[in-house]
């Protein structure tokens, strides 16, 4: 999957997590998450920090190793690019099926944007992307993350 990064100069903006979903909405692989928000465990202090990621992910229950494998710096600017592999949080590959990929971001405090795509990986077929905002009257950084796409390949 793709997406354009534009850091925002705003405190309480930035975080982002990757993650894949089965189906029913449980967690099967989280491919990135900011590390302010995960090694450094910064949900604590900011509860909206990519919520739907934390409740999906419970890090409360991951030792700092496994959040550290899965965080990263900020990244600048830009395309970014993350691949899942089928695979699962343990290595295992999953079997063929329906899953959902999901990109969250903190626009700004309380303001997040969820991108998501069904993804059918037996027959190598993307549904449409959903976009979500929890505040969409709120502008404020509302071009931090921008053009999702997902593709196979």
């Amino acid at each position: 999957m793709t997406f354009r990064f534009n850091r925002a100069s705003t405190h309480a903006a930035n975080q982002f997590a990757v993650w894949i979903e089965d189906e029913n909405g449980a967690l099967v692989k989280t491919l990135f998450v900011t590390d302010f928000t995960a090694a450094r465990r910064g949900y604590r202090q900011r509860e909206d920090s990519v919520a739907s990621w934390i409740r999906a992910a419970d890090p409360e229950t991951m030792d700092n190793e496994a959040l550290d494998a899965i965080s990263g710096a900020t990244p600048r600017s830009g395309i970014l690019e993350y691949r899942w592999d089928l695979t699962d949080q343990s290595g295992e590959r999953v079997s063929s099926g329906i899953y959902v990929v999901k990109l969250e971001g903190t626009l700004y405090w309380s303001s997040r944007i969820l991108y998501s795509a069904r993804i059918d990986t037996e027959r190598e077929e993307i549904g449409d992307v959903l976009v979500t905002r929890s505040e969409p009257e709120n502008p404020e950084n509302e071009d931090m993350l921008e053009e999702f796409s997902v593709v196979f390949g």
